[in-house]
């Protein structure tokens, strides 16, 4: 699974282990959310990656930044991730803007998005978005 998930996402899968919640109403699954932990550029980052129950995202939260917080992603440039399919624009400066000032935070969590999306297309056996 971890080679499908660096195949489908194009960016480096730390570890195997990976933290999933499922969201359900009424028994039925109505999304999923992932924590993705990572260092973006000496300290870590933490995102809680929110998807639709067809793998879109629907929102990201930024749960902890460790580095200066000048460097922190802002909400409204996170909202540019909102119903985000794993496809090859989705990457900064292609369908998501430069945050000036902030290239190594706006590409770890571009990295981030895309690796989360590539471990839940595996997880839920869907295959790659059209």
């Amino acid at each position: 699974q971890q080679k499908q998930v660096l195949m489908r996402a194009g960016v480096d899968v730390p570890s195997a282990l990976v933290a999933r919640y499922v969201a359900t109403s009424d028994g039925r699954v109505v999304g999923r959310a992932y924590v993705d932990t990572h260092t973006v550029r000496t300290k870590r980052e933490s995102l809680l990656v929110a998807l639709d129950d067809e793998g879109q995202v629907l929102r990201i939260d930024v749960t902890a930044f460790l580095e200066p917080s000048e460097y922190r992603a802002s909400d409204a440039w996170l909202r540019q991730y909102r119903e985000r399919v794993l496809d090859e624009d989705l990457g900064v400066n292609r369908a998501i803007r430069p945050m000036a000032g902030a290239t190594l935070t706006a590409r770890a969590i571009n990295s981030a998005v895309r690796r989360v999306l590539a471990i839940d297309e595996v997880l839920e056996k869907r295959g790659p978005a059209q």
